[in-house]
């Protein structure tokens, strides 16, 4: 990045952050994955934001539906066979000839190693961001982020895991966003539609799961949640959204669960969608059941769309749901507690109404795709200086 002589970098030096619009620096984001999945959707949004501050370009293993939107959004990329070590020397050739200034990691998969090594090689700075929970994280899988000049959360929990490694003040929070528009946007033509796949009529209420089918994601304690739900004769139906590919036992034992308990179509795995703002709008409450998550996209794009959420409190999701504010939340793993709240949403329209909007309001007010892009940028820019951490 080249500073012209018009006192901007004076101003750099005096610690004031700077953007040089004629210039703007090159940014190489690395993703772990070509996958459509929460983070390479958190990316697109943020470059979305970005490209007009910064000159950008994604590395990313492979093709798939992400790079297929990056051609949509006209967001430059470049495919690599893998992204692993045996294309590092590609990767830093890239930087050199693009001109990178700075690498800028997704996650803290093994890419984001390889973008670690690659910045060092062709002598550029390195921020991460991470996206998952790193308690039972080891140093030699972590231990680079001791290094990086930058790292950024998604929750003031995931930060707290990844602090031993990255160091006590380099890591900041920066939550995920979402678009103004998918907040105010009317309920969608679909709705409708996929109320009657789920043959719900008006008295039937529609509880929405949306994560990968897997153990972490405790979809087996939402069973255990209907199970109660729908003995005490609430009218009600769950359907799971998600992909079903990442532990198909796991998904092969709900799936008996489901025939076994002789629930019919009241519960349905429905697998990976594309409308799924047609089955937030088409929702009464929505349902997260994670027992770690460090900031789940699912919640706040549900709360956007005027969702309750009934959850375990756990990681971001207690940073982002209030109790009896926005959702009803219940300790890690406490089925009651939890069922206790979906009953008292599932029962009372009025109620599932003040929290639905009361969350909409959280989400003008905290988590927008605005704030998240100038969050990041205040790190990039503070990194770009010279000066790590913002203050």
């Amino acid at each position: 990045m080249k500073m012209p002589s018009t006192g901007m970098a004076e101003l750099a030096a005096a610690g004031v952050s700077v953007v040089d619009r004629t210039n703007p620096p090159r940014i190489a984001f690395v993703s772990h994955t070509a996958d459509w999945v929460g983070p390479t959707n958190s990316l697109t949004l943020l470059l979305l934001r970005l490209r007009s501050r910064y000159d950008v370009k994604v590395l990313v293993p492979g093709t798939g539906d992400f790079t297929d939107r990056l051609r949509e959004e006209g967001i430059d990329f470049r495919s690599f066979r893998q992204l692993d070590k045996w294309d590092l020397l590609e990767v830093r050739r890239e930087l050199s000839q693009w001109g990178a200034d700075l690498v800028y990691a997704n996650n803290t998969h093994s890419s984001s190693r390889i973008g670690f090594l690659a910045s060092r090689l062709a002598g550029v700075p390195f921020v991460t961001h991470v996206r998952g929970m790193a308690w039972d994280q080891s140093w030699r899988r972590m231990g680079y982020l001791r290094f990086a000049d930058g790292v950024v959360a998604v929750s003031g929990a995931c930060g707290d895991s990844v602090r031993r490694f990255a160091g006590a003040d380099k890591v900041v929070t920066v939550y995920n966003g979402i678009p103004q528009e998918r907040v105010t946007a009317p309920v969608s033509d679909g709705a409708g539609r996929v109320r009657q796949e789920l043959d719900a009529d008006a008295e039937t209420v529609v509880i929405v799961s949306v994560s990968h089918v897997m153990p972490r994601k405790g979809q087996h304690l939402a069973l255990d949640a209907f199970s109660k739900l729908a003995g005490a004769g609430t009218p009600c139906v769950y359907a799971m959204v998600g992909r079903t590919d990442r532990d198909p036992d796991y998904v092969r034992t709900l799936s008996a669960r489901i025939s076994r308990e002789e629930w019919g179509d009241r519960v349905r795995i429905l697998g990976f969608r594309r409308d799924v703002m047609d089955i937030l709008d088409a929702a009464d409450v929505f349902l997260h059941t994670a027992v770690a998550d460090p900031h789940p996209r699912s919640v706040i794009e549900a709360m956007a769309r005027g969702l309750p959420v009934a959850a375990f409190a756990v990681d971001g999701v207690a940073e982002t749901v209030v109790q009896d504010e926005t959702g009803v939340l219940a300790t890690k793993g406490d089925v009651p507690g939890l069922t206790q709240g979906l009953a008292a949403l599932a029962s009372d329209p009025e109620l599932r109404r003040r929290l639905g909007e009361a969350g909409r309001r959280r989400i003008e007010a905290r988590f927008t795709d605005d704030a998240t892009a100038e969050g990041v940028a205040r790190v990039i820019d503070n990194v770009l200086a010279g000066r790590g951490r913002p203050s």
